[in-house]
Order: C-alpha cells, then structure tokens, then sequence
C-alpha cells in the first residue's frame, strides 16, 4: 500500500486519519502502517462513543480522513478473526462482529457525514483501494465495480 497517499491534507489543520471497518477486515495491519507517518490515527469499529469522538475532533478543526476496510461476508470476517487467533492475535465475539456487520451501512453513513474525504478499500484479496468519497460524492474505482460489499453500499441508499 503506498502510505504517501495518506499525507496531511491542509497546511494549517491537522489530520485525523479514521480507520474504520468491521472486526477482521484488516484495520490493525494497515494502521500500523500509517501510525509510522501520521500523528492522529483512530483505529474503530464504529461504536457510538468512537463516533462522538470523530465528531468532536472535526469541531475541534481536525480535517477528518477515513480509510474504510471491508469485507465481502461475515464469514470473511470469521475467518480473518480465527486465523488471527491462531497466529496468537486477539479474538473477538461472533455476536458482537455478527452486530457490527449487521449494522455497518448504518455505522459508515453516519461516519461519512463527519468526514472530509474518504478512501474505500477492500481487503477480501489484499488490500486495493475501490473508491474516494469526497464533498458528497462517492466515486468507483475500476476495481469496485467487482466489489460485492461496495456495490452493496451503493445500492444501500447513503
């Protein structure tokens, strides 16, 4: 993943960069990655404490970034979490990443509306970015147009 793509985007506001997915879909490997360049980096699974917490930071003046992860089925997510745990990672309630699946169209609209510009990546084969978002508008990568959860987004009505 090139990580001069996610460079401060304003002279003078600093940067949130929002990495947000399901439980599984990758957030913990890519922000590893970006902490090494950026300073604010918030890993979430988009609960409503880490929400209100995007939104104070974007009345604070934070310019807010999202990089959101997905995954094409909750059986994906399953399985990432269980090979996690195998390798000796941390495991997570299929409850609670059956709710967040259940609910992450709802989560990512509303974390859409703090941001000033998103990136969409899935991560069902390696990380590869399928669309932006910004100012309202959300455009697809050639990649997204083959993107199950994407296209489950788009008709979703955000």
């Amino acid at each position: 993943m090139d990580n001069n793509a996610f460079t401060e985007c304003c002279e003078n506001q600093t940067t949130l960069l929002v990495c947000a997915g399901v439980e599984g879909a990758g957030k913990t490997s890519i922000c590893g990655v970006l902490r090494e360049s950026h300073n604010h980096v918030l890993e979430t699974t988009l609960t409503p404490q880490e929400l209100k917490q995007i939104s104070r930071a974007r009345q604070e003046g934070y310019y807010i970034r999202l990089l959101y992860l997905g995954l094409d089925t909750l059986e994906d997510h399953l399985y990432r979490i269980h090979n996690r745990v195998q390798k000796g990672g941390a495991s997570a309630d299929p409850a609670e990443v059956e709710r967040q699946f259940r609910t992450r169209f709802d989560s990512l609209k509303k974390v859409l509306a703090l941001c000033h510009e998103a990136d969409f990546m899935d991560n069902t084969n390696g990380f590869r970015k399928v669309a932006t978002y910004q100012c309202g508008e959300t455009v697809i990568a050639e990649d997204g147009r083959k993107c199950f959860w994407l296209q489950e987004w788009l008709s979703y009505g955000h």
